[in-house]
């Protein structure tokens, strides 16, 4: 497993979900949207928000996941805790 990028945010345990959804075909290399910063700005306002499941992906993530079980898939590593309500 990579190292995780520096953050106060990103746990171990989700640290371990995010390279562990990067290494499907649909998703790979996702963890290393983490080491960008204008991608863990975006991960960070998802993380921080109270509806995490109505924010959009940053970058070119929003284009290149918009299947919505990717989408819960991402949710799920960031914020496990919003995944009911978001399906």
């Amino acid at each position: 497993m990579p190292d995780p990028p520096k953050s106060d945010w990103i746990l171990p345990r989700n640290w371990g979900e995010i390279t562990r959804l990067s290494l499907l075909p649909t998703t790979l290399g996702f963890h290393e949207y983490f080491y960008k910063d204008e991608y863990i700005t975006g991960f960070k306002r998802i993380y921080d928000s109270l509806q995490p499941h109505a924010e959009e992906l940053p970058g070119e993530l929003k284009i290149k996941y918009t299947n919505p079980l990717i989408r819960l898939c991402v949710l799920r590593c960031i914020r496990p805790d919003k995944l009911i309500p978001a399906i």
